[in-house]
């Protein structure tokens, strides 16, 4: 298994995240549950500390999660094929992310929002349910081809693609700028598995 994580104990585990905590922002672990939320112009942005993915072959990823509080400033869940740095500006962070045309991928899971990004394909589907409801989303790439359900249910199934990702990220790496704010998402994630599968 790549990484499973169900945030055991009091602290962040170290041993696999990279943890971006920014100045009055929150990064919190208890009863199973991390907590990420932010009362500035930035929020916490963990990202694996090594690729989670394999090279080649099957996997499936499985994140447990609910927004406690739904924002105007969005936290994702995000795995692709790129990784952007903390501190980006909105435009910085767009110039850096993929076109239709890129030979890569980016799945970006937000409390009213799916995305999906690889070679041409750019489908948006609603996020199934209540943001405040936990929720068990699951990315599934077999036969070239990815596979996204949210509690059990597909809500996408990609055409064939070469592209995987290479790593997975929580929160938000965008810093909105000086005098800049607005009310941020509150993320709770209990659970991020990625392993291989047949």
């Amino acid at each position: 298994m790549a990484i499973d994580d169900i945030f055991s104990g009091t602290s962040l585990d170290k041993s696999k995240w990279v943890v971006e905590n920014r100045a009055d922002t929150t990064v919190q672990v208890s009863n199973g549950v991390l907590q990420l939320g932010s009362s500035t112009t930035h929020f916490p942005y963990l990202y694996a500390r090594s690729d989670p993915f394999p090279a080649t072959g099957n996997f499936q990823v499985d994140i447990r999660f609910r927004y406690a509080r739904q924002g105007v400033c969005g936290a994702p869940i995000a795995m692709a094929s790129y990784l952007l740095p903390a501190g980006l500006s909105q435009s910085e962070a767009n110039a850096r992310s993929l076109t239709p045309e890129s030979n890569g991928m980016a799945i970006w899971l937000w409390h009213s929002l799916i995305q999906y990004r690889a070679e041409g394909e750019r489908p948006e589907m609603p996020m199934p349910g209540q943001p405040n409801e936990w929720h068990l989303a699951t990315v599934l790439y077999v036969g070239s081809r990815y596979y996204i359900a949210v509690d059990g249910s597909q809500v996408l199934a990609s055409a064939p693609t070469p592209a995987r990702p290479v790593t997975l990220w929580l929160g938000q790496p965008v810093e909105l700028g000086t005098g800049f704010s607005c009310p941020w998402d509150i993320l709770l994630v209990s659970q991020v598995r990625v392993q291989t599968i047949p």
